[in-house]
């Protein structure tokens, strides 16, 4: 098998195939590791801003909570004191009707 005229350009190939594929192996390893330091670097110079700008959105959101409950409240006491009167009524009429003389039962003596 030495006698073959080929096997040189074989070897080498099968060498630059191995390095061809360890270059693009490596090359996610490497941007990987790169991408990891930038994030470190970015969160070590924004650490201060992002807390102030996290502050501040609590901040609105909390203001924003009181305002929706000042201008709910009103409608949702509303609507509880009319569902109130609406049961009572409902309760009155229930009392004082009756039997016999519902809305969706015929009177006594109709058929």
């Amino acid at each position: 098998m030495a006698d073959n005229p080929l096997a040189p350009w074989r070897d080498a190939a099968l060498v630059l195939l191995v390095l061809q594929a360890l270059v693009l192996g490596l090359l996610p390893c490497v941007a990987v590791y790169f991408c990891t330091r930038g994030m470190r670097w970015l969160l070590e110079h924004t650490r201060i801003a992002l807390g102030w700008v996290n502050d501040k959105a609590r901040d609105a959101a909390s203001l924003t909570g009181v305002a929706a409950g000042r201008v709910v409240a009103p409608i949702v006491a509303g609507e509880g004191w009319l569902a109130g009167a609406q049961a009572t009524l409902r309760g009155l009429v229930r009392r004082f009707t009756p039997r016999g003389c519902g809305r969706w039962e015929s009177p006594p003596g109709a058929d």
